[in-house]
């Protein structure tokens, strides 16, 4: 948390210790995980801290439970430490790691973990300009959930690609920023084997093109707009027109 208040601001940081948490039966309870910054950050450190910190509610102690309902009482907030814990540890992003291509002291590419190791997120700068561009999702398994990219590095992420067992399934682009995302890629085993031109007023494709491979073979068109395609047009090696052909 406090390294993620940091982060926030503009400082880089680090956690030490967090590992040592497993073996606090043989260690001191405390004092084992320490967030660490650079030595010229340390008062801005400080002063984020103080900050957050001053308002903070104050602890309200709890009553002592009765005596027959004691050891209840301390199993059940045993139980609710124990998954707080846990939770926390599985799902809170806490680690940062990356890149700096340019040495301006930013990140360049970056990856956050859980404290268990698991990845969370990975994003880039792919142009350098400082603005992060590129940003994969991770789910709880590892694998990669999904990708938003701005591929015209305007500061909007026009795209989002869905991903299946470790592959590409679906790209979905808002291509006038409109909101409505009217063209979408299609992928089998991370392969491109068409693109859908979707049309708003349907939501349905107003073109389809088929690829294979990775050349266009032939193309779909919903010339009159109702949802239906009834146009096929067939191309030759280099993208050149065969044939027009009606196909209601």
């Amino acid at each position: 948390m406090i390294l993620d208040l940091l982060q926030q601001q503009g400082l880089a940081g680090r956690v030490d210790g967090e590992y040592l948490q497993g073996g606090i039966g043989e260690l001191p309870a405390a004092g084992l995980v320490r967030v660490m910054v650079e030595e010229q950050d340390y008062a801005a450190a400080k002063a984020i801290i103080d900050k957050w910190d001053a308002v903070q509610p104050l602890h309200v102690p709890v009553p002592a439970p009765r005596k027959a309902g004691s050891r209840f009482g301390a199993l059940l907030l045993g139980v609710v430490a124990g998954a707080a814990i846990s939770y926390a540890y599985h799902r809170g992003p806490v680690m940062t790691e990356g890149i700096d291509y340019t040495g301006n002291g930013v990140l360049d590419e970056r990856w956050t973990f859980a404290p268990g190791g698991r990845t969370v997120k990975y994003d880039i700068d792919r142009n350098r300009d400082g603005k992060v561009d590129y940003i994969t999702r991770f789910s709880r398994d590892g694998t990669i959930d999904f990708v938003d990219a701005d591929d015209n590095f305007d500061g909007v992420f026009e795209s989002r690609t869905h991903y299946r067992q470790g592959n590409p399934e679906l790209t979905e682009t808002d291509t006038d920023k409109d909101g409505f995302r009217d063209f979408k890629t299609n992928f089998e085993h991370g392969v491109i084997v068409s693109f859908e031109y979707i049309y708003p007023a349907t939501g349905r494709p107003q073109k389809i093109e088929y690829l294979k491979p990775g050349k266009i073979t032939h193309a779909e068109l919903d010339t009159d707009k109702d949802g239906k395609m009834d146009k096929r047009i067939r191309y030759d090696e280099i993208g050149e027109i065969l044939a027009v052909e009606d196909i209601r």
